[in-house]
């Protein structure tokens, strides 16, 4: 998740954006107020529903008029330093904005850079240099997605998965600009009831370089974040690890405008956004309370522990409690996906 909060005395139109974690995804302000986002009683309610209220977990926001000193400041303040992080960074420093990440672990990269960095592209050509394969195109990959879901209950949000499918080759073509290669592509495994013809193309593209070969294995996803990160150290991105962001600082007038953090010593201190504050923290994946409340498979598995789950163990839901704390909603939060690992 991404929430961007744009400062009307210094970005023109004040216009609040949100964009889905990783793809590219960017809603206006009009396209919100149709969206199921919740506000005042509600947000209350759904903090009950996940079992938040009242507990440690939850990331209550901050009035401004409990700030009495701002201790850094940056134009875009970007809370988590995984792949969406990364990515956000470049892009605002590279429109001149000045920009922070605070990352909760000791380094960057995410549960991105522990990944095996594979990307799905409708129509690259990487389909025909490698495979050679033709008729593919992101209007087919929006096709295969939107026909999953109508499988699986019809819960995701078609203008969103079409915004994603209508930039994803620009996507790539930002992400080959930034020095990635890539080295190998697949299709999926077919999906029972839903034409062969949507499953079947190559369109999942795996990074390499001299040293990986031609599969994904896990790690192979700091192709995609060594990158990005040395490309927004060179553009003067400050890096703060191992800082925890515990709330949105938020004001009457201008929204979000900042956020407290907590480095490693205990010690908080004020971030203020002239611009926007960016949440990319990655999910919740290990966080029971989170788990109970949205999703019983990954419960179980968190609970019994008889399932390892190998992402970042910093996402632990942070940027949902505070998105949910300032009014967002939570859309299509549940399930988990199981992959069988020989650790033998």
């Amino acid at each position: 998740m991404v929430v961007i909060r744009h400062n009307p005395n210094h970005c023109g139109d004040g216009k609040t954006v949100v964009a889905d974690s990783g793809k590219g995804i960017i809603m206006g302000k009009d396209m919100l107020s149709r969206r199921s986002f919740i506000t005042g009683a509600a947000t209350a309610g759904a903090l009950a529903a996940l079992g938040l209220t009242g507990c440690s977990t939850s990331k209550p926001a901050t009035s401004s008029g409990d700030v009495t000193t701002w201790d850094k400041e940056a134009d875009v303040v970007v809370c988590g330093g995984g792949g969406t992080g990364l990515a956000a960074a470049c892009e605002a420093s590279a429109n001149g904005a000045s920009v922070i990440v605070l990352e909760k672990m000791s380094s960057a990269g995410g549960s991105t850079r522990l990944s095996g960095g594979m990307v799905a592209v409708g129509g690259a050509s990487y389909q025909k240099d490698l495979k050679g394969y033709t008729g593919d195109s992101p209007d087919k990959q929006y096709e295969y997605y939107m026909a999953v879901d109508a499988k699986g209950g019809n819960c995701i949000d078609s203008a969103l998965v079409r915004d994603y499918c209508d930039n994803v080759l620009d996507n790539l073509a930002w992400l080959e600009d930034k020095g990635i290669k890539y080295v190998n592509c697949f299709g999926v495994k077919p999906v029972p009831g839903v034409d062969i013809s949507l499953t079947e193309p190559p369109r999942i593209l795996i990074p390499g370089d001299a040293e990986t070969g031609v599969n994904a294995a896990a790690g192979t996803g700091r192709l995609h974040t060594d990158p990005l990160l040395a490309d927004a150290e060179a553009a003067g991105v400050t890096f703060e690890y191992d800082v925890e962001v515990k709330s949105l600082i938020t004001d009457e007038t201008n929204g979000i405008i900042g956020v407290v953090a907590e480095n490693k010593s205990g010690e908080t201190f004020t971030v203020k956004a002239l611009k926007g504050v960016i949440l990319a923290t990655g999910g919740y994946d290990h966080d029971l309370e989170m788990a109970r409340g949205l999703s019983p498979w990954h419960y179980d598995s968190l609970r019994t522990k008889a399932m390892l789950c190998i992402s970042n163990p910093g996402n632990t839901g942070d940027g949902h409690k505070m998105g949910v704390a300032v009014g967002a909603a939570l859309s299509c939060m549940g399930g988990t996906m199981n992959t069988p690992i020989n650790t033998q």
